[in-house]
């Protein structure tokens, strides 16, 4: 089962799997809401919009679906000029006008949400393109791949150049924003989290965060933290600024899928094939083990 998807407010979970097969979640009775049929190629992406009145999906045939999430009827189907490039990442714009997609073949589209047409393709990569984000704003986009580029886009431009980043020596499997849009963290295969300045691109920190893989990248919603996770089986929160090392969950001792806080930074959540929550630095152990903590 791959990807699972909660929307802001918890009422909604959007699951996909390698047959193609969507489902939307009632998390709360575990009652299926509907079913999203037209993808026949493994699901490796979904995401929902600001608002969760809409989802985007990706599949391993490159073609990207947004539905109503509401009523489950088809508002777009956005497939590249050449099919068959698995979509890794879809994201709606901070506006919700755009959404991008990042394809197997090392480029970034963006399609126009309203009619469908496919705006700009960024290309620049060299790798499989795992990682996109944008900056609250909208103004800048950034991209990470599996050959170690982290790319800066200022889709302002006419025709967005892209610039390129100190290059990871592993594959980059996260990109992001912090929510002030002023610094920009990338995570790679070798547990190296590198931090940069927006828009200078100007390199702050590096810091090895982990012995293992970083694929859980993501920020407080009001300070200078960020937490990392990885198949080392820790959790970390960092501070943006500084670079330096808050707290660490452990008890895990396999890999971690999925870390993230909740609306107001009180709660850290980190799901694997255990599970836990940490609040104010303290962690806890849920009694019953699963992927999936109520906080």
């Amino acid at each position: 089962v791959w990807p699972v998807v909660p929307n802001r407010e918890g009422t909604m979970l959007l699951v996909g799997d390698s047959s193609g097969t969507v489902r939307l979640w009632d998390p709360n009775n575990g009652e299926i809401l509907r079913k999203l049929p037209g993808h026949t190629e493994r699901v490796w992406t979904a995401e929902f919009n600001r608002d969760a009145t809409l989802t985007a999906i990706g599949d391993q045939s490159g073609t990207v679906h947004v539905w109503d999430a509401y009523t489950g009827e088809l508002v777009q189907h956005l497939s590249p000029p050449t099919p068959g490039a698995s979509v890794y990442r879809v994201l709606f714009s901070p506006d919700g006008a755009l959404v991008a997609s990042a394809h197997e073949e090392g480029t970034v589209r963006l399609w126009d949400l309203a009619t469908g047409e496919l705006r700009t393709e960024l290309s620049g990569h060299t790798g499989r393109v795992y990682s996109i984000h944008f900056e609250k704003s909208g103004r800048y986009l950034t991209s990470g791949d599996t050959e170690g580029q982290v790319l800066l886009w200022d889709l302002r431009a006419n025709s967005p150049k892209p610039r390129e980043l100190v290059r990871h020596q592993g594959a980059v499997y996260r990109v992001g924003f912090d929510p002030k849009g002023t610094t920009l963290a990338s995570a790679d295969s070798d547990g190296l989290v590198r931090l940069f300045d927006v828009p200078s691109g100007e390199l702050r920190h590096e810091v090895q965060a982990h012995r293992g893989s970083i694929w859980p990248l993501a920020f407080h919603p009001h300070r200078d933290r960020f937490v990392t996770s990885s198949s080392d089986g820790d959790t970390n929160v960092w501070n943006s600024k500084t670079g330096e090392l808050v707290y660490r969950v452990r008890g895990h001792g396999r890999t971690m899928a999925t870390a993230r806080f909740n609306e107001d930074g009180s709660l850290l959540a980190a799901c694997g094939p255990s599970a836990s929550t940490a609040n104010n630095g303290a962690s806890s152990q849920p009694k019953a083990g699963g992927s999936v903590v109520d906080i």
